[in-house]
């Protein structure tokens, strides 16, 4: 998928490669799948934020704005539906985020 497969590895950040790899590994359709890693590809880019700083609360408030500002397809004949979900899912498998560990 476009974006995602060039924005991702050229970041050059192990955490978000195993990301990426549990993402490919999900047992999702593949369209969820390119969802999760387009969603992911796009809170960094927009936010100007890295893998270790993209917390519950930065995907949160990136899944709410970009609903209310109409820019997921996650909106196409669900409108109640949050992008992310699939990303959110794989996040919490792997674990603690990196954020909360450096919070704690």
């Amino acid at each position: 998928m476009g974006y995602p497969s060039m924005f991702l590895p050229a970041q050059g950040d192990p955490r978000l490669d195993e990301f990426v790899a549990a993402v490919n590994r999900h047992e999702v359709s593949q369209v969820h799948r390119d969802h999760a890693l387009f969603d992911v590809a796009f809170a960094l880019t927009c936010h100007g934020l890295t893998f270790a700083d993209l917390g519950p609360e930065a995907l949160l408030y990136h899944s709410q704005e970009c609903r209310r500002l109409g820019l997921t397809t996650a909106n196409i004949g669900d409108p109640g539906r949050h992008q992310g979900q699939v990303a959110w899912q794989v996040l919490h498998q792997m674990g603690p985020s990196l954020t909360a560990v450096r919070r704690g």
